[in-house]
């Protein structure tokens, strides 16, 4: 032992804790199903108290149950998963989800390809929450995590055997030891994004009736990691192999280059830009020499670096208002306001906008539609997840360093001019040690400033003057002057009941499309079921309209309702 070291599972530990339920069910394998269970209880107890009875009810015929098939039991947990689901759907609470794929996980066995495929889907967007978990422990101090400095192994350990080493004034190296906690924090993070992957092909292919046998009439909750560390165990021994073939490539041809007798040439970190942009063009990104881990950090700007990138034009705002209007047609004012600082743009370019009002009414789904009816596409930024720094690129030096997530927007739609969404702006983290958001926004909202935006992982600056930026808040209040100077405040509007009609057509259609269904296939609602809308719904929160109309059609046996 030459380093510090922290235990593993000290580390596994302070990630499961920040990981969702299901995740943490699944990995933490050393704990009893039994207290697993008991734990869901109380814990439904806690977010539903009306629902303790039925969760009480499905503990109790757990308990007594000598299988998983035998009727009571099955009856039990049919009942909790009904309570819950409709607990989910009428107060919209995405924890009573997580706890119901929690007791589904809990009694179903792996031969139940309904249940292992509704927590496949479940999972598969769990592993985007765990694979953003890094960017919030990046800058987790031991302390924060209730974890003990002197709680590392000494580099000296492997002495304590043979000397005496009580009595020498060793210095405390905080420093190695601080390094020592962010290097086992990124390899235990690397473990567990690993193993959530395992759990969602595992679950995959349980929801497609794969059972391997040595998981027969298993549980879910125990089967499904190792289903999905077994399938993924060729596909890991195939990257290997690539792995070490990149490797060996690379070290030849290393060798080959110092064996030339040349004046080798500068490897200078920008290539000569060009001399002449198009119409209509940008020089987004300068060339940057792409050696060693550079390759795999700027993996997908290819079509960025040093090569000028297309604006999109400005299309006939007639049409784009037309179109908002059939979904928004309470929103009239707020729709012109937007589009009218384009009508003398021959490319799409719009001031900084932040969008006021009260959940439910539309707000990020007007933005999305905006970015669509636009032509230019949409990228979103979680305001109260996403950090300063991860927007505006992580160091290099970070394991996990990724460029800023406007250059990476760029280079997904294809054009220097994508749309940014800012979703909830005013609960933007608070905390400096890992940059603030509203820090990093108001340098790139700053026309001059994001002409050269500095990428810290790119180390290069570039040029994102011309992404349009459009933000959502319920409050101004908590958001800073300087931002708010800068941007376009506007107030969305609530829909009223005068507005159900114009708004049905467009709302089915869209939940149409959700579900898979060709809209020509979902008739209009008659004038009896836009009666039954009505009498639930007087105007105010869209969401609870749209759960309102997936019931109605729920009802006519086209498709199953979610929420």
């Amino acid at each position: 032992m030459t380093r510090w070291t922290f235990p593993a599972s000290a580390t596994r530990s302070v990630l499961l804790a920040r990981c969702p339920r299901l995740v943490r069910l699944t990995l933490e394998r050393h704990l009893p199903h039994s207290r697993l269970v008991d734990e869901a209880a109380q814990a439904i107890a806690a977010l539903a108290p009306e629902l303790a009875p039925v969760a009480t009810a499905w503990v109790t015929s757990w308990t007594a149950a000598r299988t998983y098939v035998e009727p009571p039991f099955r009856d039990a947990t049919a009942a909790l998963l009904s309570a819950l689901e409709s607990f989910a759907a009428a107060a919209d609470i995405p924890a009573a989800t997580e706890l119901s794929d929690l007791v589904r996980a809990l009694s179903y066995l792996t031969e139940d390809q309904a249940a292992a495929a509704r927590l496949a889907s479940s999972a598969w967007g769990i592993l985007h929450r765990v694979e953003h978990l890094a960017l919030s422990l990046r800058c987790l101090e031991p302390e924060e995590a209730e974890i003990n400095l002197g709680s590392a192994a000494s580099p000296f350990a492997e002495l304590d055997d043979d000397f005496d080493l009580g009595e020498l004034a060793l210095p405390a190296d905080e420093d190695a030891v601080r390094q020592a906690w962010w290097r086992d924090l990124s390899r235990a993070y690397d473990d567990l994004r690993q193993d959530t992957r395992a759990l969602c092909v595992g679950l995959s292919a349980l929801g497609v009736g794969l059972v391997p046998r040595m998981q027969e009439r298993e549980l879910l909750a125990g089967a499904a990691l190792a289903v999905g560390r077994h399938l993924l165990r060729p596909v890991e021994r195939y990257a290997i192999q690539q792995e070490r073939q990149r490797v060996a490539a690379e070290r030849e041809a290393a060798e080959r280059s110092e064996r030339r007798t040349e004046t080798p040439a500068p490897s200078p970190l920008k290539a000569p830009e060009p001399s002449t942009i198009p119409e209509g063009h940008v020089l987004v990104c300068p060339k940057v020499r792409l050696e060693g881990r550079m390759r795999e950090i700027a993996r997908g700007l290819e079509g960025t670096m040093g090569i000028p990138v297309p604006l999109v034009r400005t299309p006939d705002l007639r049409v784009v208002q037309s179109a908002l209007l059939q979904e928004y047609p309470y929103a009239q004012e707020l729709i012109d306001s937007i589009l009218r600082p384009l009508a003398p743009q021959s490319y799409v370019r719009l001031p900084p906008i932040l969008l006021l009002g009260p959940p439910g009414i539309g707000k990020s789904r007007l933005v999305r539609r905006l970015g669509e009816a636009l032509g230019i596409g949409v990228w979103r930024i979680d305001a109260p997840r996403d950090t300063g720094g991860a927007v505006g690129g992580l160091d290099r030096r970070w394991n996990s360093a990724e460029p800023g997530h406007v250059l990476a927007a760029i280079a997904r739609h294809g054009h220097a001019n994508p749309l940014i969404f800012v979703d909830e702006l005013e609960k933007s983290q608070t905390r400096q040690d890992q940059g603030r958001l509203w820090d990093t926004l108001l340098g790139l909202m700053e026309r001059e400033t994001s002409r050269r935006f500095m990428d810290n992982a790119l180390q290069v600056e570039c040029d994102l003057s011309h992404a349009v930026y459009v933000a959502t808040a319920n409050a101004v209040g908590g958001i800073p002057t300087p931002l708010l100077d800068r941007m376009l405040v506007l107030n969305m509007p609530e829909p009223g009941a005068e507005h159900l009609e114009a708004m049905l057509p467009t709302l089915c259609i869209a939940i149409a499309r959700e579900q898979g269904l060709d809209e020509g296939f979902v008739p209009p609602l008659t004038f009896g079921e836009i009666a039954d809308v009505r009498r639930h719904w007087g105007g105010g929160s869209i969401r609870r309209l749209r759960q309102i109309v997936e019931v109605v059609l729920g009802a006519r046996g086209l498709f199953e309702t979610k929420h």
